[in-house]
C-alpha cells in the first residue's frame, strides 16, 4: 500500500519545496552543473528546519522521520562535495566542522572535512581530525575507521599532490530524483 499524503495542491509546504529543491539539486550535480546545484541544495539545507512533525508519535512518522534525517545528511554531503568541487574548501571547513560534530560516526563527512582543511593549507589539523576521529571509533565501537578514511588518511601523510585535485563527487552516489518514502516500501 503507497503511503498517501495530503492533496496540498500548490500550498508552500517547506517538507514538499524540500523535495522539490534538493531533487532538482541532484539532478544538476549529475548534469554536471555544478554551481546550480550547490545553490540548490544550499536552498533546501535552508527548507530543512528540523524534525518532521515534532512532538508527534507513530511508528509511520518515526520512520518519515528516519527517512527525512537521511536524506537530509545524503543531500548535504553532496553539498558539501559540490563546495569542494568548485575549490571553495575554506567555505565549506565550518559547515562540515558543524557537521562533524553533530554527526560524529558519519565518516563521510569527516573524509570530507580533513580534505578541506588539508585543501586549505590546515593540515595539520586534518591530522589531528583524523586522529581524534580514529580514537573515537576505537573507544566507542572498538573498530578502526573505514578503507577510504584510511586511504585519505595516508594520502595525507605523503602530502600527495593529487589531493589539491582528486574529484569527490561521486556521481554513483548522488540521489536519485523524486526518490520518496516509497523508496523504502517493502524493507
Amino acid at each position: 500500500m503507497k503511503p498517501s499524503r495530503p492533496d496540498t495542491a500548490d500550498a508552500c509546504v517547506d517538507l514538499y519545496m524540500y523535495e522539490r529543491l534538493a531533487s532538482a539539486g541532484a539532478t544538476a550535480a549529475r548534469e554536471g552543473e555544478i554551481l546550480k546545484a550547490a545553490e540548490l541544495l544550499e536552498r533546501a539545507r535552508v527548507m530543512s528546519t528540523g524534525p518532521l512533525v515534532e512532538g508527534l508519535k507513530g511508528p509511520m512518522l518515526q520512520r518519515e522521520r528516519l527517512y527525512r534525517q537521511e536524506r537530509f545528511l545524503s543531500d548535504m554531503e553532496v553539498r558539501a562535495e559540490l563546495e569542494l568541487e568548485l575549490g571553495r574548501h575554506r567555505n565549506a571547513v565550518p559547515y562540515l566542522h558543524y557537521a562533524v560534530h553533530k554527526y560524529p560516526l558519519r565518516e563521510r563527512f569527516v573524509w570530507l572535512l580533513m580534505l578541506a582543511l588539508y585543501r586549505s593549507d590546515r593540515g595539520n589539523e586534518a591530522l589531528k581530525l583524523y586522529s581524534d576521529h580514529r580514537a573515537r571509533i576505537i573507544e566507542e565501537m572498538g573498530a578502526e575507521p573505514g578503507p577510504s578514511l584510511r586511504a585519505l588518511h595516508a594520502r595525507l601523510l605523503s602530502q600527495d599532490p593529487e589531493l589539491m585535485v582528486l574529484p569527490v563527487l561521486q556521481p554513483k552516489t548522488l540521489p536519485r530524483a523524486n526518490a520518496g518514502p516509497q523508496a523504502l516500501q517493502g524493507r
